[in-house]
């Protein structure tokens, strides 16, 4: 077909397609969704009045709002009845903008870094959630979903250098996603425009399979194929470590730099690169299992055919991907009277921009609202039954951090104690209970503070990723809390008088004063009142999920109203005016992964994935990842997966 390498369309419904040029841009396309997303982001950043330059037809230009391409401030409407927050609206320091001068920037940074270093204290909660837990445990969210929100997170956004190192949000730290929530964190471009993420076959067919790379073996003997696939970059500099651990096999050589995956953020720590691994097992049984339908009557080649199984698995995982954020992973974050409001398949949304279809993040969601999952993390997680987070064989946070190419080359591929059983991180009936997550609230694990895992963005040691979150928030200049919920008390008097916290201005900085003055090195510092009188968002998302009072989070059960109402409007926002080829949030999934094949490949395709297309619905992380061995015909090759 022309245009696409040889694929044509499908001879029955549309097809979801991957086009590429000979220039190198490319447009994921759903048909029938409206989503025609091109790459990359273009803005002009040289004038006042500089606009972004349409991406797709949801996203015609818009005045620079927040400055950050691929970015908008939230309620910031630019369409109807439109509204530009004023510049006092925006993040302040005494009066100054945050880069205004030397001695601004000097004070903000100053300022963050004492509340990031009270972040950085023992948590101070009175009692714990549920009998036989510890005081910090959250019984409602087991460890896992943290990992899962961070893979999201990447999903929804690709930014450049992190702008608290940077400090220059205009020209490195535009949002470079082409459509949210459709699993480009795990494909990217596709295999024609990233194929260093998918496995080369030896017939030199299309590649259609994700790579994964073999775990370690104590021992000789053949490597399980459990981690995500690395290789040997030549060494950079002179004396480069490469060894390989006493007792390895001979099997995998070591010293493996680089990770060959679609989203590099994606190696950052082992839980998250354990979940990546997941999902590609998913997607790569799934295209193993349709290579068993014959598509001579539905494909015009055997490349055709391959590249159609792809694409068909693709839109399967994603569904499914999206049927689990939508069915357990919001639930669990948000508030509940906040859920009600947006669960249904028509939600009413209060950004005028997002009611219309305008899908780019929020900067308040990127830098502020989606930042409450690291106030989740745990010190230390397991990883197997025989390897708990209360013995000396658990894993400590740093350790998990440097766990990647990047920290850990010479150590990797991983062995067996780094490989998940995934009942350590998500609850599955009749097996152990799981490690939880942290509470959220205002207090992180003390580990992410450590300069070795997190660096040094500035040069007077300020480190850690509370104060990257401070930094970043100040410097792209969000919503101050007061104008922002005096906005959205406007748009929503109901919901927000619900809220002790955002309908009472004096209780809201006293109880934040209180907080801050606790457990202070310095409770006299004048900081503590500015930060009172002042908070930036990020903080303040976190301290009110642990209010227990009316309209916060139940003591760090979930997010309180503000945070959920932002993180609402950006994920229903992708799953409603976003949607895949026979995606209906009406529909059971199994009905939509049935239409699915049926469009892709043909219904004659529908007999190779019984698991998916009966009775049973793939609505939690922990069924999702029940499938997959059951894919696999029982059992996974290496240790437990479950």
């Amino acid at each position: 077909m022309a245009g696409h390498g040889g694929y044509r369309g499908g001879r029955s419904a549309p097809k979801l397609r991957l086009d590429l040029d000979t220039g190198g841009n490319t447009a994921n396309q759903f048909p029938g969704s409206g989503v025609s997303v091109r790459a990359p982001f273009r803005a002009a950043h040289d004038a006042e009045d500089a606009t972004l330059a349409p991406v797709d037809d949801l996203c015609p230009p818009v005045p620079r709002l927040g400055g950050v391409a691929g970015f908008r401030h939230f309620l910031a409407s630019t369409r109807r009845a439109p509204f530009v927050p004023r510049n006092t609206d925006l993040t302040m320091i005494d009066g100054e903008l945050p880069q205004q001068s030397h001695d601004s920037e000097q004070r903000f940074r100053q300022r963050m870094a004492h509340l990031a270093r009270r972040l950085n204290s023992e948590a101070d909660w009175t009692r714990p959630l549920a009998a036989g837990l510890k005081m910090w445990e959250n019984p409602g969210i087991p460890a896992g979903y943290t990992y899962f929100l961070q893979l999201i997170a990447h999903d929804l956004i690709e930014s450049g250098v992190p702008v608290s190192e940077s400090g220059d949000p205009l020209t490195t730290n535009g949002n470079l996603r082409r459509a949210p929530l459709v699993l480009e964190t795990l494909y990217g471009g596709g295999p024609m425009q990233s194929p260093l993420a998918y496995r080369a076959e030896p017939d030199r067919s299309p590649r259609r399979y994700l790579r994964l790379g073999p775990m370690m073996m104590r021992g000789d003997g053949v490597a399980p194929y459990r981690d995500i696939a690395r290789v040997s970059a030549f060494p950079d500099f002179a004396g480069a470590p490469m060894f390989k651990p006493e007792g390895a096999g001979s099997g995998c050589p070591f010293g493996r730099t680089e990770a060959l995956i679609a989203d590099p953020r994606n190696d950052e720590n082992a839980n998250l690169s354990q979940l990546l691994v997941a999902f590609s097992l998913l997607h790569n049984c799934i295209v193993a299992r349709l290579e068993k339908t014959d598509l001579k009557d539905h494909a015009d080649s055997a490349d055709e055919a391959d590249f159609d199984r792809f694409l068909c698995a693709r839109t399967i995982v994603s569904l499914i991907y999206r049927h689990v954020i939508r069915n357990d992973v919001l639930p669990r974050i948000l508030h509940p009277e906040v859920l009600r409001a947006y669960q249904g398949p028509n939600p009413t949304f209060i950004d005028k921009d997002m009611a219309a279809g305008d899908l780019r993040p929020t900067l308040e969601f990127a830098h502020a609202a989606f930042r409450f999952g690291h106030s989740m993390v745990r010190d230390a997680y397991s990883f197997s039954h025989g390897r708990v987070a209360e013995n000396t064989e658990g894993f400590e946070l740093a350790h998990i951090m440097r766990q990647s190419s990047g920290g850990n080359a010479p150590h990797l591929p991983a062995d067996d104690r780094w490989i998940a059983s995934w009942s350590r991180f998500f609850e599955f009936k009749d097996l152990a209970r799981p490690d939880f997550s942290r509470r959220i609230g205002p207090c992180s694990a003390t580990a992410l503070a450590d300069a070795v895992a997190f660096g040094k963005p500035h040069p007077k040691g300020e480190h850690g990723v509370d104060y990257r979150d401070l930094i970043s928030a100040g410097l792209v200049r969000l919503w101050r809390l007061d104008p922002l919920i005096e906005r959205l008390g406007g748009a929503t008097p109901g919901l927000m008088a619900r809220s002790e916290l955002l309908s009472d201005r004096r209780l809201r900085h006293d109880a934040v004063r209180t907080w801050l003055s606790r457990n202070n090195s310095d409770p006299d510092s004048p900081d503590i009142g500015a930060l009172a009188a002042d908070p930036p968002l990020p903080f303040f998302i976190r301290f009110e999920a642990a209010w227990g009072g009316r309209g916060g989070g139940g003591e760090g059960r979930h997010l309180g109203l503000l945070g959920s109402i932002i993180v609402a409007e950006t994920i229903y926002g992708a799953l409603v005016h976003a949607t895949l080829p026979a995606e209906d949030s009406a529909k059971r999934l199994s009905e939509m992964i049935k239409d699915t094949i049926c469009a892709q490949l043909g219904p004659k395709a529908l007999a190779v994935l019984p698991e998916l297309t009966g009775e049973t619905e793939i609505d939690t992380m922990p069924k999702l990842l029940a499938t997959i061995p059951k894919l696999y015909g029982g059992r996974l090759p290496g240790p437990a997966f479950l």
